[in-house]
């Protein structure tokens, strides 16, 4: 007989937040084992959550390809109906999200050179919305849990180093501007 135990559910660190998000239980092991612990599978829930957030992903994508990239470097936004940067406006200076949309639309148009030179980090956010779209297109068809993902105490040092990247972008943007006297490519 085995003395393994048999887990028929994944278990985060804490229950309570996924019970509390309505998914406590939703992953399920495909089978028992080292390499089962690795496809966890999604409920029907957990599905329809990652098609909703894989088409939302791909229609910013979509988006992006349909906008004209601004040469100014921002204001791209304007074309779906917002207002100017406010924060440009009364300062002069871009705002950590000016550029982004700009640099969207830049690499949705293939010109990587172009997002980077007006925010790095929306050319990045461009390739991991790409990356997110595929991954959540597939398990979102095969069926595998992302629930685990969630858990991970390394998601905090990811999130941290998002919020930096952002910054970092956002420094780089305004040293530009300072250097070239413009913010476009």
């Amino acid at each position: 007989m085995d003395s393994r135990p048999t887990v028929d559910t994944w278990r985060p660190a804490s229950a309570a937040s996924a019970e509390a998000a309505g998914l406590a239980g939703c992953a399920r092991r495909a089978g028992d084992g080292p390499a089962a612990a690795a496809a966890l599978r999604a409920c029907p829930l957990e599905r329809l959550l990652q098609a909703a957030l894989a088409l939302a992903a791909w229609a910013v994508l979509g988006l992006a390809l349909s906008l004209e990239p601004s040469p100014a470097g921002l204001g791209t936004h304007e074309q779906l109906g917002f207002r100017p940067c406010t924060f440009y406006q009364l300062t002069g200076r871009p705002c950590p999200g000016c550029g982004l949309t700009t640099a969207f639309a830049y690499m949705a148009h293939g010109r990587p050179l172009a997002a980077v030179i007006v925010q790095p980090f929306g050319a990045v956010l461009f390739g991991l919305t790409l990356a997110a779209a595929v991954a959540l297109t597939t398990t979102a068809l095969v069926g595998r849990s992302w629930l685990p993902l969630l858990y991970r105490p390394s998601l905090v040092v990811w999130l941290y180093g998002f919020v930096f990247l952002w910054l970092a972008g956002w420094a780089y943007k305004i040293c530009y501007g300072q250097v070239t006297g413009r913010y476009g490519p």
